[in-house]
This record gives structure tokens, C-alpha cells and sequence, in this order.
């Protein structure tokens, strides 16, 4: 469970006073935080902050309190259902209004956050704490969150100890309808830090046919994607995804790029092979890829496993969703099925793989209302097939 620090608080002053306006002798000074509604208000003390709600007697709209002068609340440690609540307004203060606390206030520790960022179609804003940026996901009720990006947008969240954690209340005032709450859900640090890639062997001349290597490394992502290109074109996500080796045949430009998962780019990386035609021996054996799984001998990869085809859906849900494709004509093949999910930066990144002996697969532990796809290749234990086309769907 992510925690994480803020520092900071309200650090508000109490005071006892007597007026000979009121009808209770002892009362408590609150300060007066933010305007709700025409009858109700953020109030504060020395330890916490209060959402208070009153009688039809104080309408703060018409009447509002006068900066700097306090509001006055019956004496009971804290706000509380029935107390008197008394404050002064108008020219030098000479009117005043007592009405009566008509709900049970909470107690509230707030501490405030800006959001740089927000996403109200997925949920989710960022915040920068102790100059590291964090995603925080939050649950239904904050309707009023602004969209889009460099928000400058300040909200308020209820903790015990200062720490922003999973189910602390996120508070937003001064929205349409006075206030509105809801809980945090997820807390993950955001990762900025772009991946790095390279090939092996580099870019050179070469007598022979090469069997070109790409690895990545990132700093919190294990695999980063891989796509390159080797007609000099830039590549993008939609460009070959590497998953084994680059057989360079011709003189060839390969441009290949890193993708982590939270689509964070790498730099265009650029190789140039020059294959001598004049003399092209065969190439030699090929070092096993310690990253692929399915070159067990470089000698019988090119054996032939059908591509898989006729992928389809059903019977999708909310948490699981049925998948099933025409078998291939070989036997004693296992089936490889990769799930990709639709990111909160728009992009498609893996999300679980699994395998079967069998033409479908029931696939559980999704998230209800999200965006996939999926796409199936039959192995053996010395080669594999082509993958089927990638078959979107959406949970319900």
C-alpha cells in the first residue's frame, strides 16, 4: 500500500470569549475557512477543520461574514447537531446573526495538494509531493475535478497523520453544490524515466547475413517494449514489435525505439548494416536470445506452425471474458495468449499472458469497463507460428 508524506496543515487559533448578545455565557472562536452554501461552511479550530450546516436563521450568502471577525459556536469541545452558532457581518460588524448547527460535523485533518494533472474520464490526478510526482486514483463522488493538464488546481484530503494513503477522503470546495468527497483508491509514483535500448551486434559491414539482437532495460518496467523499423522510417508503437531477432539480409537501416509501460519513449536508436553482396557465405549460428522463451535451437526455427486465425470474443463480463480461435493444423502445440490493456497515457500495455492446450480460454481477473486486446500464437517445443490479429473488446 503506497503512503506518502505531506507536510503542512491548518494551524488555527481558539480563543474564549463572552458576549452579551449570545445567550450561553462560554463560546468557542472558529475561523472561517470557505463558503459552502447560503447555509453552510468550512470552519477550523487550532486541531481540526469542520463542514458545518445550519439553520435558515444565518444565510451566509446574504449576510456573509466579514473577514477576520470569528465564528462563534455554543461551547461543546467541538462542533456538534443542535449547538448555537453566532457571527457578526455588515458595516463594522454591528449586526449579527445566531442560528443553529443543523448537521453532526466530523472532524477533519486537512491537508492540502495540488493537482498538476487529472483525468475525469479515468479517474485518476497528479500531484507532486516532496518534488516526486505521484498518480493517485480516486473513487466516484469528486465530479467537479477539472480535466486536463497544468491545472494549478488546489483540493484538500482527510488523514490522521499527514500521510496521503489509499482510502483517505480527497475533499473539493467551493464546487456548484458546496462541497463534494470521495475516497483514493490507488497511489503509484509516476515513473519519468525514459528506457534505453540497444542492438547487438552494432552497425557495420558485414560478409554475411546477421542476426540482429534489440534489448532494453528500464528502471522500473522488466520488459520494455521494442519496435523497430528497416526501411529508415521512424518507428512508433505501431511499427514491428520485436520480439526475437532482426534477420538482416541486405544492406538496411534498422531504427528501433523503447516503450515502458507507462509510455515513456526512448530516444530513436539508429543501426546501419552494410551486407557485402559480392560474397554472402550462409550466416553463422545464431546465439540463443536469453530473452526469448521460443528459440530453444536457432536450427529449427524456421519449422512451420500455422498462424492462428478466427479469434474471436464472448461471453464478456465485468471481471472475465471468454476467447476461442480455429485450431492449427499441427499437433502436440500449446497456445500463447498476450492481453494487452488500454493505459491511462491511451496506449496498449501488457497485461497478462497465459497458455492452453486447447482452441479457447476463459480470461479472469479483468477490470470492469476497460479496453483490451488480445492475440493468440500456437508453439512447439523447438519453434513457433506468426501471431493472430490483435481482437479488441471491452469489459463491461
Amino acid at each position: 500500500m503506497k503512503k506518502v508524506l505531506v507536510l503542512g496543515g491548518l494551524i488555527l487559533g481558539i480563543t474564549i470569549l463572552i458576549s452579551p448578545l449570545k445567550t450561553h455565557a462560554i463560546w468557542q472562536d472558529y475561523n472561517m475557512e470557505e463558503y459552502l452554501d447560503s447555509n453552510s461552511l468550512l470552519i477550523s479550530d487550532q486541531n481540526y477543520s469542520y463542514i458545518i450546516e445550519t439553520s435558515y436563521e444565518c444565510d451566509f450568502y446574504s449576510n456573509p461574514v466579514t473577514h477576520g471577525v470569528d465564528i462563534d459556536v455554543d461551547y461543546s469541545y467541538s462542533p456538534y447537531y443542535s449547538d448555537e452558532l453566532y457571527y457578526s457581518y455588515g458595516y463594522g460588524n454591528n449586526y449579527y446573526s445566531i442560528c443553529y448547527i443543523t448537521n453532526y460535523p466530523e472532524a477533519l485533518n486537512l491537508f492540502d495538494l495540488n493537482v498538476s494533472e487529472a483525468n475525469t474520464a479515468e479517474n485518476y490526478f497528479i500531484t507532486q509531493i516532496e518534488d516526486t510526482n505521484y498518480l493517485v486514483e480516486y473513487g466516484y463522488g469528486c465530479s467537479s475535478m477539472p480535466n486536463g493538464v497544468n491545472l494549478n488546481y488546489n483540493i484538500s484530503f482527510d488523514s490522521d497523520d499527514g500521510y496521503l494513503t489509499p482510502y483517505d477522503t480527497i475533499y473539493l470546495f467551493g464546487t456548484y453544490d458546496g462541497w463534494q468527497s470521495c475516497y483514493i483508491t490507488n497511489i503509484e509514483e509516476v515513473d519519468e524515466i525514459s528506457p534505453t535500448a540497444s542492438a547487438s551486434p552494432n552497425g557495420g559491414t558485414y560478409t554475411s547475413n546477421q542476426f540482429v539482437y534489440l534489448s532494453a532495460n528500464d528502471d522500473r518496467d522488466l520488459f520494455p517494449d521494442i519496435y523497430y523499423t528497416t526501411n529508415g522510417s521512424t518507428p512508433t508503437e505501431y511499427s514491428n514489435h520485436y520480439y526475437s531477432s532482426v534477420y538482416i539480409t541486405e544492406t538496411t537501416i534498422l531504427k528501433f525505439i523503447a516503450i515502458d509501460d507507462w509510455g515513456n519513449e526512448s530516444q530513436v536508436y539508429t543501426e546501419n548494416y552494410i551486407i557485402n553482396e559480392e560474397v554472402i557465405p550462409p550466416p553463422d549460428e545464431p546465439d540463443p536470445d536469453p530473452n526469448d522463451e521460443s528459440i530453444a535451437n536457432p536450427d529449427t526455427v524456421s519449422t512451420h506452425i500455422d498462424k492462428v486465425s478466427g479469434v474471436k470474443i464472448k461471453k464478456i463480463k465485468k471481471k472475465s471474458a471468454k476467447i476461442k480461435w480455429k485450431k492449427v493444423s499441427q499437433s502436440d502445440v500449446t497456445y500463447k495468449i498476450q492481453i494487452k490493456k488500454l493505459n491511462k497515457k491511451g496506449k496498449y500495455k501488457l497485461y497478462k499472458k497465459s497458455t492452453t492446450n486447447k482452441n479457447k480460454k476463459k480470461i479472469k481477473k479483468l477490470k470492469s469497463g476497460k479496453n483490451y486486446k488480445v492475440r493468440v500464437r500456437a508453439k512447439s517445443e523447438a519453434t513457433k507460428g506468426k501471431w493472430s490479429k490483435w481482437k479488441k473488446f471491452k469489459t463491461k
